[in-house]
């Protein structure tokens, strides 16, 4: 059901920057950066990914935003940032999933770890 929201409202990229803005710190000034980067504002970035994942997810990637959100005070907003976590390793945008020993990837476009796991 988080999923559905996230997805229906984050692909708004007005939406979808304010909600980054929520998310705030380290991690949100990363993504900027990355769409700054792609020349493309953070609130299209960020629903271009919401877009790409919700038509291209595993089901296995769907399960961990599902988890990520569940029991949060803010599932939106959690589930949303396990979305742009996860975009990289699916190769749906320019944003890096940290590894399972929580250490960074690099990003998919720039070939550095852009993002921290903050």
């Amino acid at each position: 059901m988080v999923l559905k929201e996230i997805v229906q409202t984050c692909s708004n990229a007005e939406v979808a920057k304010a909600a980054l803005a929520s998310i705030g710190g380290k991690f949100a000034e990363h993504v900027v950066a990355e769409a700054s980067r792609s020349n493309l504002t953070p609130g299209m970035l960020t629903s271009l990914i919401v877009k790409e994942f919700s038509a291209n997810a595993s089901f296995d990637q769907m399960a961990d935003v599902a988890a990520a959100a569940s029991g949060t005070d803010q599932p939106v907003l959690s589930g949303l940032r396990q979305i742009l976590i996860q975009s990289a390793a699916s190769n749906l945008a320019p944003v890096e999933k940290p590894a399972p020993d929580r250490s960074c990837a690099a990003s998919a476009l720039t070939g550095r770890s852009p993002l921290t796991t903050a």
